[in-house]
């Protein structure tokens, strides 16, 4: 029906016109632009609002009814011309608002209307709930204006408010045209203020004048012009790092202030941190006037975007907008470490439960062999016939077999010593596994594993402790909540909750995103702490991490673009790794013993001195129970009885950057375009200068040239004046530099008297030159020779022919370009461009620097150096010279991307770096490539050349590229002699009470012989034993008894003892079977204390002497040696050699390692470990050389890429300066290499008991010694 009365009144219209009826103006008129204007909105409607799911919303607003039917007509004929193209919708304000039904964003609209004031009528009725302010809207004035009588800045500023950015205004004029007009706003100098553009005129007869060939282009802003946008944010390592500054001003880290960082750098916009008030953090969601926290400053509109560990969630993304989802986390429990076990359950370690059991088994078996053996005298046969008649004990001899003891009794019939070889061979097998497992076990800090799943955190009593935003992550277990403990609004809180699940907290379970965990855990290993962060295998839920952006913001598809391209690129990826240690399930292992063989400690001992002391225990009360079993007749006859039945007694257990458009001369206007593109710098002021020596006329001229730039500038440069006559010194060199001159004799002048101490010659230099006529080619290729013996190249000539007023007077403007395809060092005049008058703007596309040093098309740069491992490897082959090394790599990789041809000079014999000139003199008293570069013989230098302030002030430095550490080489350390070895197994410690043990053994000994009690020697040690101490230090090595005791508290003290002495010597054993096999030398010397303090000599290059002169005790005794390397390379060989003892050179570790790699089968050359300077090394060029800045962005390059560290690598071994290898326990064959130890003691036991003997043959005739002896037979 609508479009029945559409046509309708179309057709009464042409009716009346062709009826020449009047109506209201001209009415040819009228129908020409009629037909113009929907043919325009049609064309724009189909390119640009044609979409599959978004129809075209039409909104009409008039001031009276005649206007409103002429919008009708329009409306109209548009969709008649895009009928069965577009959907179309009229849009109605009101019905959005009844809250019935869903609401879909609208996101494509047209709005027709006659004035700005219709236009905030239908904008003031939008609302963010219908409409999409990021979409496309095309508003058409209807009624036929003059440009001038449109309101544009009321306007646009009605849609800035509203972020409306992808907009076009159609604008019909009286003269048949329809111009398109729209904003920009953002643009230099101005930030968020709308600039009216026209973007394109449309002609009645069809013609097309554009400006721009896309009225709605994907990438509509691509440039934030260095404007400021607010960001809110809060600390939440490692998301988010807020780093304060002194200034009060906040700087973002962590991976989402590396992304923002990068976002800034290629949108050009920079960044004012908000904080969350009132240390709220993320805070909570609601309707407007009802957010806490970040939510509020973003969705007040108090900031344009937040960015803090922010998770997509419904209710945020119905309030605000959120932007693409750039990381994917997941959501775990921090849970406490897992118990450690005790060093008493270590000793139960080695076994599984079944293999104890089993054993426990077989030793009940035998037991009750044993007993039922035992009972009556009709079974004495079967006795006899299983463990033979002379076997008195045969469950303490099956135990102390068990625990390594030796046969006392061997049994004469077959089938008994075959049952006794089947207990050897089964407790020597048993015995050799336990011991060689228990002794790694006693060295591990062993756990039990952590909480790993969700199960069996609910099934536990721990605490659930998360921020409150976290419940909803709960919502079908609400069982959790009387163990749910909020953790307080704060600076970072969950961060340190998180931190201290390490060690500190073992009640709770912290729910948390891993990246926390990763971050803590990586800050632990890189502090040195052990302890890490537990968490679940199982996780809670994904986390998906985004940029939320007020409801109206226009900034989400401008980021997200970019967000995709960064996460396509790996770079998201990367930052994330870079920060944290995501290897949880390494985590979670037992550590693995690597690395050499660990003495053992009094702690690693712990089990067996609990399971000793529990033993005495275990003796003292079988002691009572005896002493008891004197007044009761019934405890006696069940001690007898068991006696009896056993054989034996009882055992005690078993062991686990616009130009405004200036208006004016046409010359000043030139200017001023290169100046804001190139000059504006917030940092560096300009340096101006003048010189006028032709006539008055120039002089005046350049001084309203002055005046016109400077008051067009001023806003935005900062301008010093430096005068010819008065040299007013710098705290740096100027970068930016703007001369005025009138001729060749006033540039002469000028640029004669620059320093390049005070003048950056590599900067930007602008020339006006003020001539009254065309400046001459023979002119300007003078100047251009000046400039380039300066190293002057971003330069340019700014001339014009000031007599011509005429609109054919142009600007020009001229430079040269050194190196090109035609030849090398050329100063030949090139025409940059053509300014001609009249021309409203200059094509931005014109580089008025370029950059002339990106290609040198083969031209020769001379370099100096010298031979210097693993930096610069000079040779010669088919008589060139040749180069290598890491440095030389580096150099060669520049030649390549730079094309340019490297020619090396060498400095005189003897000379390698060179000295500097005094401070008064000549570069002739400079030496070595010091001297090269001074007197301009080589464009640059390189050879581990130390970035220094002495150096800096008369040459030029590069950026440095790597950093040298200057230790001392010395000698290895003296390898153990195997002797020595036999002492490494226990620490000094457990040497000490093992010491201390026999000593009170000795002693208990001792007392009984003296006290001479009888009773009590066989109450001790047992009837009829004659020699103690003989006993005691045979079962201390594995010997056996000749006699055992017959009594209970005897035999309960010769278990204890036996039980001790095997955990004793089975640590031992194990521990020195893989001492043995080592070859291990004591560690070097490895502080300059130690080194001073051992008399060692020192040895230095000559040119390193510098690095020393704070060191006198070194100076002292000090020997310099000849700047070469053949020097250094003589005395690393007489290092490794050990041809040199207690002496140290000073070097770099680099030298050191380069010979390590080529020389490893010869052995290393060990260092002290204590760096005494660190040295940032780079390239020296001439004080006005031109190569630094280029040379320097291509090594950021390579940098960045990793190409020095690969390189080096190549030349260096840095193997024998780290810690000893993993050392692996593989059986291998002894020798007698290994076993040399143990003859030197053999044969010093020779000795001692040949001293003995000779002792005994002296005692007949020496009745002192004789008594001696017969004491020491008798103990």
């Amino acid at each position: 029906m609508a479009l029945l009365l559409v046509t309708t009144l179309l057709t009464t219209m042409l009716v009346l016109c062709a009826t020449e009826v009047p109506l209201e103006g001209n009415c040819s008129n009228k129908n020409q632009l009629m037909m113009l204007l929907p043919e325009v909105i049609s064309s724009i409607l189909m390119r640009y609002f044609r979409h599959p799911y978004q129809p075209v919303q039409y909104y009409l607003a008039a001031n009276n009814a005649v206007h409103q039917r002429e919008q009708w007509d329009v409306v109209g004929l548009v969709l008649q011309l895009t009928s069965g193209h577009c959907t179309a919708m009229f849009g109605n304000l009101g019905d959005h608002l009844d809250g019935s039904g869903p609401i879909v964003q609208r996101s494509h609209a047209i709005l027709f209307g006659e004035d700005v004031d219709a236009f905030e009528r239908l904008l003031g009725n939008f609302s963010t709930t219908v409409n999409d302010y990021s979409g496309r809207y095309l508003l058409v004035l209807t009624s036929p204006t003059a440009q001038q009588n449109i309101e544009w800045s009321r306007l646009f500023k009605l849609l800035w408010l509203r972020h409306i950015v992808h907009v076009n205004v159609l604008l019909p004029t009286a003269d048949g045209t329809v111009r398109v007009y729209t904003y920009e706003p953002y643009s230099p100098n101005r930030c968020a203020d709308p600039v009216v553009k026209l973007v394109m005129v449309i002609f009645a007869d069809g013609i097309v004048r554009k400006q721009h060939h896309n009225l709605y282009p994907r990438r509509r802003l691509t440039s934030l012009h260095n404007c400021t946008l607010q960001v809110g944010s809060f600390e939440a390592k490692p998301y988010t790092f807020l780093e304060r500054k002194v200034d009060g001003y906040m700087e973002l880290g962590g991976f989402e202030g590396d992304l923002l960082r990068l976002l800034a750098h290629r949108l050009q916009f920079r960044v004012n941190v908000t904080e969350s008030p009132h240390q709220v953090q993320w805070g909570l969601m609601g309707s407007p006037g009802n957010s806490t926290g970040t939510m509020q400053l973003v969705q007040d509109e108090l900031v344009d975007l937040v960015i803090a560990c922010m998770a997509l969630d419904v209710t945020r993304s119905y309030y605000l907008k959120p932007g693409f989802a750039h990381y994917t986390s997941r959501i775990l429990f921090a849970v406490p470490q897992g118990r450690s076990y005790s060093a008493f359950e270590k000793l139960f370690r080695p076994f599984r439960i079944d293999i104890w059991a089993a054993l426990g088994g077989m030793l009940g078996a035998v037991a009750t062999v044993v007993g039922v053996l035992s009972c009556g005298r009709r079974v004495r046969t079967w006795r006899r016939f299983v463990y033979g008649p002379s076997v008195r004990m045969p469950l303490l001899g099956a135990l102390y077999l068990l625990c390594g003891g030796a046969v006392v009794v061997v049994p004469r019939r077959n089938f008994a010593r075959s049952l006794l070889a089947l207990w050897l061979w089964f407790t020597f097998v048993l015995r050799t596994v336990y011991q060689g497992s228990l002794y790694l076990y006693l060295q591990r800090s062993a756990t039990y594993p952590p909480l790993a799943t969700l199960d069996e955190i609910h099934r536990s009593t721990l605490h659930y402790h998360m921020v409150n935003i976290a419940m909803r992550f709960f919502v079908d277990r609400p069982d959790i909540k009387p163990r749910t403990r909020f953790i307080p609004a704060g600076l970072d809180t969950l961060g340190a909750q998180v931190a201290g699940m390490a060690s500190r907290y073992h009640d709770r379970v912290v729910v948390c995103p891993q990246d926390m965990v990763a971050y803590n855990n990586k800050l632990n290993r890189l502090h040195g702490n052990a302890e890490l962060i537990q968490v679940t295998r199982e996780s809670i839920t994904l986390f998906p991490v985004t940029i939320y952006y007020p409801k109206k913001s226009f900034l989400t598809q401008l980021f997200d673009r970019e967000v995709m391209h960064i996460i396509e690129s790996g770079l998201m990826e990367y930052w994330v790794r870079n920060y944290g240690d995501y290897d949880f399930e390494a985590n979670r292992r037992a550590p693995q013993n690597t690395g050499e063989p660990h003495k053992l400690t009094l702690q690693h001992l712990e089990g067996a001195y609990q399971l000793w002391l529990a033993s005495h225990l275990l003796a003292m009360m079988v002691f009572l129970l005896e002493r008891a079993s004197l007044h009761s007749p019934m405890l006696r006859r069940i001690l007898t009885s068991l006696s009896l039945m056993s054989g034996c007694i009882a055992d005690g257990g078993i062991k686990h950057l616009l130009v405004r458009e200036t208006v004016g001369n046409h010359f000043s206007e030139v200017i001023v375009d290169a100046l804001h593109r190139y000059y504006v710098q917030n940092h560096s002021s300009t340096l101006l200068m003048r010189l006028s020596t032709v006539s008055r006329q120039t002089y005046e001229l350049q001084s309203d040239i002055m005046d016109e730039v400077m008051q067009r500038t001023s806003h935005s440069i900062a301008y010093e004046y430096r005068s010819v006559t008065y040299h007013r010194p710098s705290r740096r060199p100027r970068i930016f530099n703007l001369a005025f001159i009138d001729g060749y004799d006033a540039f002469e002048q000028l640029f004669s008297s620059l320093d390049p101490a005070q003048n950056d010659f590599s900067g930007y230099y602008l020339i006006v030159l003020t001539t009254l006529d065309t400046a001459r080619p023979e002119m300007l290729a003078h100047m251009f020779t000046l400039l380039w013996t300066l190293n002057v190249i971003n330069v340019n000539i700014v001339t014009a022919d000031l007599q011509d007023y005429s609109h054919w007077q142009s600007v020009l403007m001229y430079t040269y370009y050194p190196y090109t395809p035609a030849g090398c060092e050329r100063n030949v005049p090139q025409l940059v461009h053509r300014f001609r008058k009249g021309a409203r703007r200059y094509d931005q596309r014109i580089e008025l620097f370029p950059n002339k040093l990106s290609n040198f098309h083969q031209c020769i740069i001379t370099v100096g150096t010298f031979h210097l491992p693993p930096y610069m490897l000079l040779s010669r082959r088919y008589g060139q010279l040749r180069y290598g090394g890491f440095e030389g790599d580096l150099l060669r990789a520049l030649s390549v991307k730079l094309n340019f041809t490297v020619r090396l000079i060498e400095p005189e014999a003897g000379e390698l770096w060179g000295r500097l000139p005094p401070i008064n003199g000549t570069e002739a008293d400079a030496s070595g490539c010091v001297r090269l570069v001074l007197t301009e013989r080589v464009n640059l230098t390189l050879g581990r050349f130390a970035i220094r302030g002495d150096r800096n002030l008369v040459m030029k430095c590069s950026r440095s590229y790597y950093t040298v550490r200057m230790v001392f080489a010395v000698p290895a350390g003296r390898e153990y002699t195997p002797f020595e070895k036999l002492f490494r197994p226990f620490a000094r410690s457990t040497w000490s009470l093992v010491t201390l043990y026999l000593l009170v053994a000795l002693c208990v000994i001792y007392m009984i012989r003296y006290t001479q009690l009888p009773h009590l020697r066989d109450f001790v040690y047992g009837r009829g034993v004659s020699t103690p101490i003989l006993n005691l230090l045979s079962i201390l090595f594995g010997g056996a008894l000749q006699q055992l005791p017959v009594r209970n508290f005897a035999r309960t003290l010769l278990f204890l003892w036996m039980y001790y002495c095997l955990v004793v010597r089975t640590c031992y054993q194990g521990s020195l079977f893989e001492y043995l096999q080592e070859h291990k030398n004591f560690s070097p010397v490895q502080t300059v204390d130690a080194l001073v303090g051992q008399n060692y000599h020192f040895y230095s290059l000559y040119g390193s002497s510098l690095y020393l002169q704070q060191m006198p005790r070194i100076l002292s005794r000090i020997t310099w040696l000849e700047d070469e390397d053949a020097s250094i390379e003589r005395h690393l060989s007489r290092l490794m050699t050990q041809q040199a003892p207690a002496t140290a050179l000073f070097t770099d570790i680099e030298r050191i390692a380069y010979h390590n790699r080529f020389h490893a089968r010869d052995g290393f050359v060990h260092v002290a470990n204590v760096v005494l300077v660190r040295l940032p090394i780079g390239m020296y060029y001439p004080k006005k050389s031109c190569l630094a800045n280029q040379f320097d962005r291509e090594i950021d390059s390579l940098l960045t890429s990793g190409y020095v560290s690969y390189q080096l690598a190549r030349y260096v071994n840095y193997d024998a300066f780290q810690e000893p290898s993993a050392y692996h326990h593989v059986p291998r064959p002894l020798t007698i290499d290994h076993l040399v130890g143990c003859f030197e003691t053999l044969g010093g036991l020779l000795l001692v008991a040949t001293g003995l003997h000779l002792l005994e043959l002296i005692s007949r005739r020496f009745a002192t010694v004789r008594t001696l002896l017969t004491f020491l037979q008798t103990v």
